[in-house]
């Protein structure tokens, strides 16, 4: 009994002194925020947001950091209180660069409130004797915000990378953590300078999706090309699958290409089920001209087939539709695939071609129909003064005004 006594004492106590430093700091900080606490997915955690703003004259700085803490990180902090239906709360953020002293209110496992900062002494003079500088309070700050500590320090100085305080905040804030530099390092990359790793994490390259890549067939590749690939969206798993359709060994530039064309695996497979096995230049311009499995069939239900993969985008870039091919057959002409783009390139509609026909003009190859549309000769002059001439008669008529010439 007298130890139960002695615990709930000693919490009372810490509580009664936590939240003594919240207010004292809450009044003295120059750097007053809001604290979110929310459930994590993670067993043992709580979703943590700490937001800070500051407006001047001159400018607007405003700073969300969210991540998930171990419930215990937050002193004083318990899970009665967080699933309490409502409840006041004060606790610590205790972080190597410095204190946040949070006071608010809890009900049903989500809380919020409002936090001052309380600024290490040791830290900045531990970052001084590693060379690093003498951080500013905001840099400070920002370094317990982050929850910098001096073993990323340590991590930086190891492999080598000169940095200022200022290098520091940026690379804690974007991310970069010792295990992220172990595991860039394990799998090969010692990026030159602090920047370049920073870029590595900003773009989504961790050691996870390098291993990927590499177990893919793709190794020795600079910093710079796994970032572009990473950019355009090329995976692992868009590798093997290629290498399912017999693409394999193509460089970080040619699998970009095809990425950047829509040339997916699921393209391939409808293009090759039409009977089309190109090349990855044929697939990237198939794709360009917007060339589909099924403009494929619809050509192949008008008996056009065996094109060859530049007829093939002859034919979609000149506007030959299914349709358009159907009408022309209507008419009782069997034009080829050169044929009907001609025709269509001159605006030999089916319309044109039945009222030539009614003209008594009935045997005209598609060259003849494109010559009559270019010179403007249409069925009712055909009519009129076609009879008993030829095509080439009627045109050079057309053109001279010899309307009333004895040819």
């Amino acid at each position: 009994m007298f130890a139960r006594n002695l615990k709930m004492l000693s919490a009372v106590i810490l509580t009664a002194a936590i939240l003594l430093t919240v207010r004292a700091s809450a009044a003295s900080s120059a750097f007053n925020g809001q604290w979110i606490i929310e459930p994590s997915s993670k067993a043992g955690q709580i979703q943590l947001t700490l937001r800070y703003e500051r407006h001047t004259e001159n400018s607007n700085y405003n700073s969300i950091h969210t991540n998930d803490i171990p419930i215990e990180s937050a002193v004083g902090l318990t899970r009665v209180v967080i699933d309490s239906t409502g409840s006041k709360a004060q606790f610590k953020l205790v972080r190597p660069a410095g204190n946040f002293l949070c006071e608010g209110w809890f009900a049903n496992g989500k809380g919020s409130g409002t936090f001052g900062f309380e600024a290490n002494p040791q830290f900045a003079t531990e970052l001084q004797k590693r060379g690093v500088g003498t951080p500013t309070e905001e840099q400070q700050f920002r370094l317990a915000t982050a929850d910098v500590s001096l073993d990323l320090v340590d991590a930086l100085k190891s492999a080598k990378y000169d940095f200022d305080v200022e290098d520091l905040v940026r690379t804690a804030q974007h991310g970069v953590s010792i295990d992220y530099i172990r595991g860039i390092n394990e799998v090969g990359y010692h990026p030159a300078t602090l920047r370049e790793l920073v870029r590595m994490r900003d773009h989504g390259v961790d050691a996870q999706y390098v291993k990927a890549i590499q177990a893919s067939g793709l190794k020795n590749l600079d910093s710079d090309e796994v970032v572009r690939l990473r950019d355009h969206g090329v995976s692992a798993d868009y590798i093997q699958q290629l290498g399912k359709y017999g693409i394999t060994n193509l460089s970080g530039q040619e699998l970009v290409r095809l990425r950047d064309h829509g040339v997916t695996p699921d393209y391939i497979a409808e293009m090759r089920t039409v009977g089309y096995k190109a090349s990855t230049d044929e697939l990237v311009r198939m794709r360009d001209h917007g060339i589909s499995a099924d403009y494929v069939k619809t050509l192949s239900s008008q008996q056009i087939t065996d094109l060859s993969t530049s007829e093939l985008i002859r034919l979609r870039d000149h506007g030959v539709s299914a349709d358009y091919i159907a009408e022309v057959r209507k008419t009782g002409m069997k034009a080829s695939a050169e044929d009907l783009t001609r025709l269509r390139d001159h605006g030999v509609d089916p319309r044109f071609i039945n009222e030539v026909r009614q003209a008594g003009f009935t045997d005209l190859s598609a060259q003849d129909l494109t010559r009559l549309r270019d010179h403007g000769v249409d069925a009712s002059y055909l009519r009129q003064h076609g009879k008993g001439r030829s095509i080439e008669q009627v045109i050079r008529m057309h053109d001279t005004g010899g309307e009333n010439e004895v040819l």
